[in-house]
């Protein structure tokens, strides 16, 4: 009898869907475009991440099951080690320059990607000297080093903020994060890229590294101004080799140090009241008042939201429906899709016009 072996990656980088039909109870079906398999299923969900499907018991089984991941009310204890952060995120990206093909970073010039793009090229180097010696000794002259490193526009959708401290209960809700990127984060990376043939490889979602950061001590996390830590501070810490003279930094200080930014503050003000402005034009006040019952108990709370809502229902069945979530994390009170600037920036915002 033939047996059929389904699995997602642990995090949910890739999406891939599993579906059933009324009409062909003893099938299953699988896709990584949702598009594909609703106009043959009428039951589909998300296949979820870090599970494995057996046809042989027709059931799904977790495999990835660390115990950060499983066991989130246990608060890890382990204090910071700057020198093993550093270290498994340059293993983390060292494995995902391994392709036969060119690669490029997405660079947004905030702190995340440029530590990648700075860990980057360093290997690249590091290569390129290690192959220009093994040609010398095997040619007996010195060929010409070259390094190129390919950098375009981050779209910034994969900052898991693993190192960033909120409150008391930052640990559970980071575990959340974690868990929910497949139905945001990842999703739209991953529709973004592969659209134009394009493999995203996410080094901070590497599961060494998620071990690592997962593991320190939540007081190690938190934001304390009075004592210069700053949100991101564990990450910047472990990349600041100013007390390390004969290492070459990663990055300048006024990177490494600067305070972090919304990504939609670099797209810019304008283009945000654009969206706003285009979502009154396509919902009026009564369409507000009026939400589709498939939408369930989360209503758009919004006129941009609802516009949202209303391009899904466009290109999907109303079954697929209660496949949609929003992004809600616990410290915040923010409902605007838009993603405005809050917090430290409303000054900014304020005086941007």
């Amino acid at each position: 009898m033939d047996r059929v072996i389904a699995a997602r990656d642990p995090i949910g980088i890739t999406t891939f869907y599993m579906g059933r039909s009324s009409t062909t109870p003893g099938a299953v079906y699988f896709a990584s475009e949702l598009k594909c398999l609703h106009p043959v299923c009428d039951n589909i969900i998300s296949f979820p991440p870090g599970h494995v499907y057996d046809s042989k018991t027709d059931s799904l089984t977790r495999y990835y099951d660390p115990k950060w991941l499983v066991e989130p009310e246990s608060i890890p204890t382990t204090p910071v080690d700057y020198k093993e952060v550093r270290q498994s995120l340059e293993r983390s990206v060292r494995k995902r320059m391994m392709a036969e093909v060119p690669f490029g970073v997405l660079l947004s010039g905030g702190l995340d990607s440029s530590l990648v793009a700075s860990i980057a090229q360093r290997e690249t180097l590091r290569l390129n000297e290690a192959t220009r010696k093994k040609a010398a000794a095997s040619s007996g002259a010195a060929n010409e080093q070259q390094n190129q490193l390919v950098g375009i526009d981050d779209s910034n959708e994969l900052q898991t903020d693993l190192l960033l401290g909120q409150l008391n209960s930052f640990s559970i809700e980071c575990i959340r994060r974690v868990k929910n990127l497949h139905l945001a984060d990842c999703l739209r990376a991953n529709k973004s890229t592969s659209a134009w043939g394009v493999e995203a490889r996410v080094p901070f979602l590497d599961k060494e590294f998620l071990n690592t950061a997962m593991n320190i001590d939540p007081a190690d996390k938190l934001i304390d101004r009075e004592n210069g830590r700053m949100e991101k501070y564990i990450l910047r810490k472990a990349f600041d080799t100013s007390d390390e003279p004969d290492t070459q930094p990663y990055l300048p200080d006024k990177i490494l140090w600067r305070q972090k930014e919304q990504f939609s503050d670099g797209v810019g003000y304008g283009w945000i009241d654009a969206l706003k402005d285009t979502a009154e034009l396509h919902v009026t006040d009564e369409m507000m008042k009026k939400p589709k019952p498939e939408w369930g108990s989360d209503i758009p709370d919004t006129k941009e939201a609802y516009w949202y809502r209303c391009m899904f229902d466009e290109h999907f069945p109303s079954y697929c429906a209660d496949t949609v979530m929003r992004w809600t994390p616990t410290w915040s009170n923010q409902t605007d899709p838009s993603g405005r600037a809050i917090g430290v920036h409303e000054q900014k915002y304020a005086h941007a016009k």
